[in-house]
């Protein structure tokens, strides 16, 4: 497991005088002693008078106060106004599949004079993840320098790579989710992520290799597909699996990074966008932010889910220009409260939700927000390449620990251990979206969490009688618990929870075992692959309400050998 801690970005050249004077701010500044200067003429006075004057009023409008100058706020007022008034609708050319020589079909759009593809960086669903203070612990991350070196291939030079992570701590804002919330506090715990690299090809800079693959929009295609083909061929040949998307899977995305909203719904006000009923809050990130070699500081921030897009394109001597945007969609338009290094996109709103999506850059000019890197320093960088599903407890070095115990990639878990254990890992697992049935053989010890929660779509209990009457209901849910019961019906979906005693050993074949000693301490052995962490599960308060009763419930016995 690697822990990485060097990371370096440092401001270009012209970087100061771009942020601190940018060419919108000078020119309204000029603007002011132009103005002052015509007056006076028309007054009969000296032209230097009125120059004068209009330095006296300009000067302080330069003077920056929270960040920025008057004269930057009034410019940006000035902008957003103006791009309101003639801004276009919401449209993008649809994505379409050209056929793949070894099979399959790779999407692509057009947009402008842009070729965009996509790749996506499949999760390693049995990695166990750790976190200390700010940082993610995981050995399962986005290979940035391997995706920046692929910028130049040969004779194609891609014009940028999208790196974007879109993902949740809980599910919904339910007050289990809250209470789940509430544990994780300060933690970068994502529990659902997706990461994919939108790639952009600019055909008038490809000329030469255009026209080495059949030249017209044969050979653009072609050398879209050769390059995204060596992206994803790439990933793999470091261990990390990559697919090319589909017309089909970048509409998937798309919607996915919408939150299921339709664009024509986005409306964008000086410091939000609305979409539906979400409100999104987007900022850029300065080089304090970027200088944190996990990025973990979007992650900690409350919200119904995050994107964090880091921009890459070519720059000279062998360097990267990085810069980084983060948005945190909420049910309100109140402010967020963000980490340090982290400032609103206020007045280009729009602009920066739009950059998270799979279409062209939509900023003309990236140089207020853009930084240098390399790509050696960019092999510092810790992005978790996916979710690390549930928190589960601590290690004995104090580090919380997290992994997926339900989902599509996790088939059969096993927990040998109390009933309070496995009450807890299923409040957990419904904080993170999941729809519950329990087959049980004591199901008075189960009945008073099922009422705490109080909503059977969520979580339903059925005794060991109910047999083939509830076999059908099954297909609800996307986790079926036997404790105490035979399997009776497997849905091809479900994760499937088998309860045994403490201190038994798991069953062959389990993808995640939970073991409890059978002292019932409060130390688990986790077991996910080839990793096993003993961990203190311990629950809180506010988890006690729901499942405090089951502290009353007696074990079970010990029917075969102990580990």
């Amino acid at each position: 497991m690697t822990d990485r801690t060097s990371f370096n970005v440092h401001a270009p050249d012209t970087f100061w005088a771009e942020r601190w004077l940018p060419t919108p701010v000078l020119l309204l500044a000029e603007g002011v002693v132009i103005a002052a200067t015509f007056i006076a003429g028309v007054l009969g006075q000296p032209w230097w008078i009125g120059a004068i004057i209009g330095a006296v009023l300009a000067i302080p409008t330069l003077v920056r106060s929270r960040g920025n100058s008057v004269a930057h706020r009034i410019s940006a007022r000035m902008g957003f106004i103006r791009r309101r008034m003639r801004r276009p609708e919401f449209w993008y050319e649809p994505p379409f599949d050209v056929p793949l020589a070894e099979g399959g079909s790779c999407g692509v759009r057009w947009d402008g004079d842009r070729l965009i593809t996509m790749v996506r960086i499949e999760a390693n669903p049995r990695a166990v993840t750790r976190f200390a203070p700010g940082r993610v612990i995981t050995d399962d991350v986005v290979p940035l320098d391997l995706i920046a070196e692929c910028l130049h291939q040969f004779d194609i030079e891609l014009e940028s790579a999208d790196i974007v992570s879109h993902g949740s701590r809980a599910y919904g804002n339910g007050n289990i989710a809250r209470i789940y919330s509430q544990i994780l506090g300060p933690l970068p715990a994502t529990a659902f992520r997706s990461v994919t690299v939108v790639l952009r090809l600019n055909p008038l800079a490809n000329a030469d290799a255009i026209e080495r693959r059949g030249g017209g929009p044969t050979g653009v295609l072609r050398t879209a597909i050769v390059a995204t083909r060596r992206v994803a061929n790439r990933l793999s040949g470091k261990g990390h699996a990559a697919t090319i998307l589909t017309a089909a899977e970048i509409n998937s995305v798309f919607t996915a990074l919408m939150e299921g909203t339709s664009p024509d719904d986005l409306v964008e006000s000086w410091d939000h966008v609305q979409v539906g009923s979400m409100h999104s809050h987007n900022y850029r990130l300065d080089q304090t932010a970027l200088s944190d070699p996990g990025l973990g500081a979007p992650w900690t921030v409350p919200s119904l889910s995050t994107v964090l897009t880091l921009h890459l394109r070519p720059a000279e001597n062998h360097e990267v220009h990085l810069s980084a945007l983060a948005r945190f969609n909420t049910l309100t338009a109140d402010p967020v409260p963000v980490p340090e290094g982290f400032h609103p996109c206020n007045g280009h709103q729009r602009d920066a939700y739009v950059a998270g999506l799979p279409l062209a850059d939509p900023f003309d000019d990236r140089a207020q927000m853009e930084y240098l890197t390399t790509r050696d320093s960019l092999a510092a960088v810790a992005l978790p390449a996916a979710g690390c599903g549930q928190l589960v407890g601590a290690d004995e070095e104090g580090r919380a620990v997290a992994l997926s115990l339900v989902g599509s990639s996790v088939r059969t878990v096993e927990i040998a251990g109390t009933l309070n254990l496995c009450q807890q890992v299923v409040l957990r697992a419904i904080a993170l979206g999941a729809r519950v049935m329990v087959s049980t053989d004591r199901p008075a010890d189960w009945m008073p969490m099922a009422h705490a929660v109080g909503d059977p779509r969520t979580l339903a209990v059925a005794g060991a009688a109910a047999g083939s009457q509830v076999a059908g209901q099954r297909q609800g849910y996307s986790v079926l618990v036997f404790d105490g019961v035979a399997q009776e019906s497997i849905s091809a979906e479900a994760t499937i929870i088998t309860v045994t005693a403490p201190g038994l050993d798991a069953q062959p074949g389990a993808d995640v075992a939970l073991l409890q000693d059978a002292d019932v301490g409060p130390w688990v052995m986790v077991r996910s692959g080839t990793e096993a962490s003993p961990v203190v599960m311990v629950a809180t308060d506010d988890e006690m309400r729901y499942i405090g009763s089951s502290l009353n419930a007696p074990d079970r016995q010990l029917s075969r050998h102990r580990r």
